[in-house]
């Protein structure tokens, strides 16, 4: 039989760990039927409906009741168990179970009371049969569990130390503390933080079924030749106290130590974190009425959050040493979205809004890539954050490069000026002309360079939350180019709509999204929605089809390119007096030489009345014909012409 979408029967599922995976395998869109005491349906004719059929019974009946059901089992289906041994009950369900069943021995390391598989240990043992067994390992790795695999006998090996010695000692240690005398409530008053940590571990154990832990300590052998080996252990170490014989109590704790290796060094390092959570944990905040203690409890919280923001940043600096050995970038949007994935979730099982606890870590997450990008520099920079125009020309460009992020234009030119690494930055639109703040950029910062050019199309869609109606829109972020550009839907939609100008359009969708308001939405591509969880309302609202948008390459480093026939020159000329034809001079100089221009653009340079001229002309800085051009204007004493660079064309239309 197949295993895609099985029926799933829990013989006791109407127990703690029964219902426990009732609802781990319903949340999945399994269906599932379960059977105990009071139900109408009965184990037996459970076990002819179930594809796959769990036995979730208390271990020491556990055999009993494989005997008496497994023979009804459906002809291919998978048999297992919830037991904490695996010997007996593998043998047995191999034995009562139709020969065309599989089995899988599974134990989950983890109790009831847990309400996520996440990140937990479940092991296996394979039976019988590989369908089946690639199922439920497939569904448990599915939900992010650590899936062991092991046979049997190994199993209850392990189990004699990892549950039997545990649970065993720290009844021992309980039983102990409760005839020495004292009362509990006086040991706590002056406890250590390691008597404390040791004393919730034994008070986790006791809050659980005492049935369940007697089972698991006298149905496996493995655990009997424990508790009578711990027992042993204990008289010998009794006897060292008892005679105060130190050499050889110290002998047996280094020889112990030894044997403990390095898993001593990485002990003290999670104590001292659980011992400093412990320390600060709230105490009997529930019963709390008075302001000034509720704030002291607070002030904990914030100072171990803080705590823990130190922690985190220590370790995103390993992450960065590791990336920059392997030259792995630091922004890597699969895990970023894994990320965010998980937070979502975990806020939607507290009741927290998922929107609201995404703002929250992108916050922290940005803070990170600024920590890693100090020890692994950025190669390129451009106008970010994730989700910008800017940002996926930048990242089609230099694919594989370290891509920095800026929130304004001017501050990649900043960076870019003061070291090596390049930048990419809008310079013109198709509909709303020249960007302002990159020509300004281009003025101010006279060390930077063009060293390339490309072409995007910009597709403009109107992104709000799931729930937003495009009528009850009162307000509108984007890029002031973006308003320009989409003009005319917003006039006939939205024509006393309120519009808030943002530093680029990546930046108004984070804005919008962190408000959690169904009438405020932003101008953005349909990319952008996706990376910020938000939807396209609707798509193609720019004026013009053609909507394109011109990037140039820069670089504060001076490049000696060379000519390829299909070059673009830009200047920048001033001048000392306002002079009547000064234009028509440098124009006419292209024109002798049948030079074509593809952009003049007049802008003020600081003082009323007064301009600067921007040219892009086609051709090289180290052709004849531009040579002759710019000896030509430099003849004139009252103009002064700027390099801007020489770089390849890139046809307009991407």
């Amino acid at each position: 039989m197949g295993f895609e979408k099985p029926l799933i029967g829990i013989i006791g599922g109407t127990g703690k760990t029964g219902s426990q995976f009732k609802a781990f395998f319903e949340k999945d869109g399994y269906e599932v039927l379960v059977c105990g005491r009071e139900t109408k349906l009965t184990p037996k004719e459970l076990a002819q409906k179930a594809d796959v059929l769990i036995f979730s019974v208390p271990i020491k009946n556990t055999v009993e009741v494989i005997k008496d059901i497994a023979p009804f089992a459906k002809p291919g289906a998978m048999i297992t168990d919830f037991t904490s041994i695996k010997k007996q009950p593998v043998e047995a369900m191999l034995k009562y179970a139709p020969e065309t069943c599989e089995v899988v021995g599974m134990h989950p390391m983890f109790g009831p009371t847990i309400k996520s598989m996440k990140g937990q240990i479940v092991v296996l043992c394979k039976g019988r049969g590989n369908k089946g067994f690639v199922w439920l390992k497939r569904f448990l790795e599915e939900n992010n569990v650590d899936v062991k695999e092991i046979l049997p006998e190994k199993h209850d090996q392990i189990m004699s130390v990892v549950q039997g010695i545990t649970h065993f000692s720290s009844l021992v240690v309980a039983r102990a503390i409760e005839k020495s005398g004292l009362s509990l409530k006086d040991t706590l008053e002056y406890a250590s933080p390691v008597y404390k940590l040791q004393l919730y571990t034994i008070g986790r154990i006791l809050s659980q079924n005492p049935e369940l832990y007697a089972s698991i300590q006298m149905d496996n052998q493995e655990i009997r030749r424990r508790a009578e080996q711990f027992t042993n252990v204990s008289m010998e170490m009794s006897e060292f106290v008892k005679n105060k014989d130190y050499n050889n109590f110290i002998k047996k704790f280094e020889d112990i130590a030894q044997y403990f290796g390095n898993f001593k060094k990485e002990s003290l390092e999670k104590t001292d974190y659980f011992i400093e959570r412990l320390v600060n944990y709230p105490k009997n905040l529930s019963k709390k009425t008075d302001l000034k203690e509720l704030r002291d409890e607070i002030d904990k919280i914030n100072n171990e959050f803080v705590d823990l923001l130190k922690r985190r940043e220590l370790l995103v600096k390993k992450v960065a040493i590791i990336k920059k050995k392997k030259n792995l970038l630091v922004y890597d949007a699969n895990r970023e979205t894994e990320i965010f994935g998980k937070i979502e979730e975990k806020a939607k099982e507290h009741n927290i809004n998922p929107y609201e606890a995404r703002d929250f870590f992108e916050n922290i997450l940005e803070r990170s890539k600024n920590i890693m990008y100090l020890i692994k520099k950025p190669e390129v920079w451009t106008l970010g954050p994730a989700g910008s125009y800017s940002e996926e020309i930048t990242s089609k460009l230099f694919s594989g490069k370290e891509i920095g992020y800026k929130t304004l234009i001017q501050d990649v030119f900043e960076e870019v000026s003061k070291n090596t690494s390049i930048g990419v930055v809008p310079i013109e639109n198709s509909t709303g002309g020249s960007v302002d703040e990159t020509v300004n950029s281009l003025i101010k910062y006279e060390n930077i360079q063009i060293i390339g050019e490309d072409f995007l199309p910009i597709r403009h869609c109107l992104i709000g939350f799931s729930w937003a109606k495009i009528k009850g829109i009162k307000e509108i972020r984007a890029h002031t180019q973006s308003f320009a550009q989409c003009a005319r839907f917003l006039q006939e939609n939205f024509p006393d709509l309120r519009r808030t100008p943002c530093a680029s359009n990546s930046l108004a969708l984070k804005e919008v999204r962190s408000l959690h308001n169904g009438k405020i939405a932003a101008i953005a591509s349909e990319r952008a929605a996706k990376i910020y969880g938000l939807r396209v309302l609707k798509k193609n609202i720019h004026n013009n089809e053609n909507n394109i948008t011109k990037f140039i390459i820069i670089s504060g480093k001076s490049l000696d390119t060379q000519p390829t026939g299909k070059d673009r020159i830009s200047l920048l000329i001033s001048y000392k007096e306002d002079k009547p034809k000064i234009l028509f001079g440098v124009l006419k100089a292209f024109a002798d030489e049948n030079i074509n221009l593809s952009k003049v653009e007049s802008v003020p340079d600081g003082e009323f009345g007064k301009y600067l001229f921007f040219i892009d002309a086609e051709g090289h800085i180290k052709d004849e014909k531009i040579a002759k051009v710019v000896d030509e204007i430099k003849k004139d004493e009252n103009l002064k012409i700027r390099f801007l660079g020489s770089y390849k064309r890139k046809r307009e239309y991407g």
